[in-house]
Formats: C-alpha cells, structure tokens, sequence
C-alpha cells in the first residue's frame, strides 16, 4: 500500500486541491480504459468545435437527401475540371476591385448556370423569378438584374457551351479576405 498525501496534515484544503489518496499495491490512479476514454471525449469535443469545410457539408447534405439515396458521390475525379473553378471563370466579370465575387453574385451565377439547360419557356420563367426577388418598385435595381442575368446566359453560350454538368447543391463560405465555393454536380457524360 501506497500513501501520498494531498497536503501537511492538519492544514486547510485549498478548493482545488484532492484529499488524501490511498493506492494499493498493482493499481493504478486512473485505470489505462478511462484514460483512453477521457481522451476520445476530449477528441470528440474538439471536433464537435472545429467547423465541417464545405466538402464535407456537402458530402453530409448528399448523404441525408432522399433524393440521392442511390447516387454514387465522386470527390474530384480524375480527368474533370471542378465546377467551383469553372463557376469563378464564369462569374469573373463581376469580381470587385479586390478580385472577389460576392456570394449573392455567385448565388445568382448558380441559379442561371442550372436555367440554361432548361427549355426557353421554362428558362425565361426562371429568370423572371431572379429578378423578382428584387421589389418591384426599384425598376433600376430590376433592370440591372436583368441585365445581369442575360450577360450570364450569354457567357454560358459563348464559353462553357461545352459543359453540360448540372450543379446540384453548394456551399458558400467566405471572409472580407477571400471566398471558397464547393459544388456537388453531376458527372460530364463521356461519348
């Protein structure tokens, strides 16, 4: 047996000291297994803490839908440019004076991405709903939108033609300093 006082006998115990502990012989203070857990539950907070980057909120999104309950989820193959790059290239009119796009901006890029595969009157529905977001007493601000709009389905005719991959979901993070984009599309169709 093993005695290891806490403090001089006969002294007050400060409140974060512990009392007296008795240990015998071939046992330890704190068993190996509650160490182990005490260190998994440590792991555990942290990375309840540390935010999901948007890949894998996305990824988790796909996993919970319904509606890709018999997808197959492919990061990044080989051989196919990402679509978060391909959606930069195809909003970097609008970068500001710092080089960035806003996150409205590439929200709206998104949208009218995914419209021109539509039909032209599923299409032009579509694009009215864009731009009637904006109230309809701010003519200016709907007509630039508008503009906005018809710049962007022409600059998917003109350079992203051939690009026929459909974006199902996002995921928008950004700073003052920077803006990331993940996208979950679909799979280019080899011929």
């Amino acid at each position: 047996m093993v005695y290891t006082p806490a403090q001089p006998h006969g002294q007050a115990m400060a409140s974060r000291e512990r009392p007296y502990h008795v240990q015998h012989r071939g046992e330890t203070m704190a068993p190996k297994k509650d160490k182990q857990a005490r260190r998994l539950a440590r792991k555990r907070k942290v990375q309840h803490r540390t935010p999901s980057s948007g890949q894998q909120v996305l990824l988790n999104r796909v996993r919970a839908s319904q509606h890709f309950q018999n997808t197959q989820v492919m990061v990044n193959p080989a051989g196919t440019e990402k679509m978060s790059e391909v959606i930069f290239r195809f909003v970097e009119p609008f970068k500001d004076d710092d080089g960035l796009v806003s996150k409205a901006m590439l929200e709206i890029a998104i949208i009218i991405w995914n419209a021109s595969f539509m039909p032209k009157d599923m299409q032009r529905k579509a694009l009215e709903d864009v731009v009637n977001v904006l109230p309809s007493d701010d003519s200016e601000a709907r007509r630039e939108m508008f503009l906005i709009v018809n710049m962007l389905l022409e600059r998917k005719r003109q350079y992203f033609s051939h690009n026929k991959r459909m974006i199902m979901d996002y995921h928008i993070t950004g700073s003052t300093h920077s803006i990331n984009l993940d996208v979950v599309s679909t799979v280019p169709v080899r011929i």
